[in-house]
């Protein structure tokens, strides 16, 4: 049911021509680089929303139970509402794009070796 209506998406993108700046375009041309940023700002947005909601506590730098962290250390109810996870990742994309996009132009300007791996 997903891989078809994809398959479908893809074929009809080959014949629109989307501008440079496009989000799918920017991130599409630096697809490795930006995961490797997105894991840092996940850190980054997960240890500072901890920090302002249950104030400096010894769980911050560890991981949480929903990634094999002790369950007893973490207070009960831990965690974030959906909306607010949506809201952090909306937020995530863009801050994320302008950097992203200074990568791409980068990429299309020098001919290093070591860009074409990022």
């Amino acid at each position: 049911m997903t891989l078809g209506p994809a398959l479908l998406v893809m074929a009809w993108l080959e014949l629109v021509h989307l501008s440079s700046v496009n989000l799918l375009i920017v991130f599409g041309r630096v697809p490795f680089f930006f995961y490797i940023a997105h894991l840092g700002v996940a850190q980054v947005v997960t240890i500072v929303m901890n920090f302002l909601r249950y104030g400096n506590t010894k769980f911050l730098w560890l991981a949480p139970p929903s990634m094999g962290g002790d369950r007893e250390i973490f207070p009960p109810g831990y965690g974030f509402d959906l909306w607010v996870v949506y809201a952090v990742w909306i937020a995530a994309i863009v801050m994320l794009y302008p950097v992203c996009r200074w990568f791409a132009e980068l990429k299309q300007r020098r001919t290093d070796w070591w860009l074409c791996y990022l």
